[in-house]
């Protein structure tokens, strides 16, 4: 993954708030669960996988402003909205949650064991059989603890619950020899979505202008210094122009550690 998606949605964001289409005062970072379906085709098989995560949930405070944000103001919430994604553990368990199961197809029901299910640093194996990291794999020969049970499944409705005890992913020297990993905890939860893929909202990136003042280049030089994508450099340079230069530095140095 080339740019986190934190990192995308807090320049949106940001933009977003510097165009005034969100009040300052009524902005509070909300987290809310998304879940997602795919099949999927591999050399051994064909898989369903259940993707459940929670991304940034701004609400309804979009709306129309017709004052423009004061810069100082701008900043600052670009700087909590940064911090705030910044102190998310991605490898924390529960986050995030991958489920990868053989042979489900739209119309069936029933419980399946020995599912793969992933979260953070976790995956639901407690040990190799075949061979140090196959868990990655997914290939067979592995032992999973993960078990999905599905009550009611096709196109519009995927309903059940899933649970499984998570082992380390990232496997330490001394759990590569003893070929067994450490216990991370137990995911656990309920299914009850509509597998219907959602349309992806389009949003129009500023782009770099043409000709640019003394002060815009040297920002636009800043802003590529710090690491951040050619595709969103415009609206960096949209956001930060006006900005005092201290606030300016304290969001570059926070994609520096992004990107």
């Amino acid at each position: 993954m080339s740019v986190p998606a934190l990192s995308r949605f807090s320049v949106i964001l940001a933009a977003a708030v510097a165009i005034g289409c969100i009040p300052l005062g009524a902005f509070a970072m909300d987290w809310k669960q998304t879940t997602s379906l795919n099949f999927t085709d591999w050399p051994w098989g064909r898989f369903t996988q259940i993707s459940i995560e929670y991304v940034p949930d701004i609400g309804d405070n979009i709306q129309e402003m017709s004052e423009y944000a004061d810069p100082a103001k701008r900043a600052a919430l670009m700087a909590e909205i940064q911090a705030e994604g910044m102190a998310e553990d991605p490898d924390a368990v529960g986050k995030n949650i991958v489920i990868t199961v053989p042979g489900l197809e739209y119309g069936m029901t029933g419980t399946w064991s020995n599912v793969r299910i992933e979260s953070g640093n976790g995956i639901s194996v407690p040990q190799d059989e075949d061979k140090v990291g196959s868990a990655t794999g997914a290939g067979k020969g592995t032992n999973y603890t993960g078990e999905l049970v599905v009550i009611e499944f096709h196109e519009n409705l995927l309903r059940g619950s899933y649970r499984a005890q998570l082992y380390s992913n990232k496997l330490s020297m001394e759990e590569i020899n003893a070929r067994s990993r450490n216990y991370l905890g137990e995911v656990s939860g309920e299914l009850n979505f509509d597998p219907t893929p959602e349309p992806v909202p389009e949003y129009q990136m500023a782009e770099v202008p043409d000709e640019l003042s003394d002060p815009d280049s040297e920002l636009l030089q800043r802003i590529k210094d710090a690491g951040v994508p050619e595709d969103v450099q415009g609206q960096y340079l949209e956001m930060m122009r006006g900005m005092d230069p201290a606030m300016q530095q304290m969001i570059l140095d926070s994609q520096s550690d992004s990107y």
